[in-house]
């Protein structure tokens, strides 16, 4: 999960790669989420991957009739015919997305980021405030069944919160059921925005776990399952990573739905 992207496969606006060795903190976070379903009858798991992954705007958005959170193709402008969007749009609907670069909105004090996928919105990701947090990711590994998303420095959503690797995938289990899962490792990025919240006492780990928590819980709707998701934030660890493979638990205080 550590490893540098080769610069040659870098998607047309990104700026550079953000692997866990450009970090700026001493700690690292570490997490492993997963969901077993029971898939609909002669779905494989390739097929119910493309479409969990295909979902993901709607496991995204969070709650409430205002969505705090988004996710969409990256785009250079607001345009229906951006060069970007279209770009991205095809290449994440593939079965293998390999090089698609996608925005997260995480969350931001201007209530509409959803908006912005809707084609209303009046500036581009990263440019409406201070605390606009967009998160521009890249898929650097892609399969049929599993995909790596690399942060990543962009042109327009700049610098993603935070520095490292996201991995997503599925795979049968012995009862014929599904395991959705996504685990990543990863750091403090050197993202202005990032180190002005930690200084007011926000934790950018533990707004991740919070989307996360989110991200699941709409899934298990869109799946119609009632089995709960295992949301297991490990962090901190220091730093480089020690041998012993010992840390302390990560205390976010919200509920895990």
């Amino acid at each position: 999960m550590d490893q540098d992207p080769p610069e040659s496969t870098k998607a047309d606006g990104v700026k550079r790669f953000l692997p866990l060795k450009v970090g700026i903190s001493d700690v690292a976070n570490i997490d492993f989420y997963y969901i077993d379903f029971k898939p609909p009858s002669g779905e494989t798991p390739e097929t119910m991957f493309k479409k969990i992954r295909l979902a993901f705007p709607e496991f995204a958005a969070g709650k409430g009739a205002v969505k705090e959170f988004a996710f969409g193709p990256y785009r250079g402008s607001l345009d229906a015919n951006d060069k970007f969007l279209k770009a991205n749009t095809e290449l994440w609907n593939k079965t293998e997305p390999l090089g698609a670069l996608m925005t997260f909105l995480l969350g931001t004090k201007y209530p509409h980021s959803a908006r912005l996928f809707a084609g209303d919105y009046q500036a581009a990701p990263g440019s409406v405030g201070l605390f606009e947090k967009a998160g521009d990711v890249q898929v650097t590994c892609a399969s049929p069944t599993d995909f790596i998303f690399t942060t990543v420095d962009t042109k327009v959503g700049k610098v993603h919160p935070v520095a490292g690797n996201r991995g997503f995938g599925i795979q049968p289990n012995p009862d014929g059921t599904f395991r959705f899962y996504s685990m990543a490792a990863d750091r403090q990025s050197d993202s202005f925005p990032v180190r002005l919240a930690g200084w007011t006492g926000d934790d950018v780990f533990c707004q991740g776990h919070d989307f996360w928590i989110l991200f699941y819980s709409n899934m298990k709707s869109f799946l119609k399952t009632k089995n709960s998701a295992v949301l297991t934030n490990h962090g901190p660890v220091k730093y480089p990573f020690d041998e012993n493979g010992n840390h302390p638990a990560l205390d976010c205080t919200t509920s895990q739905k």
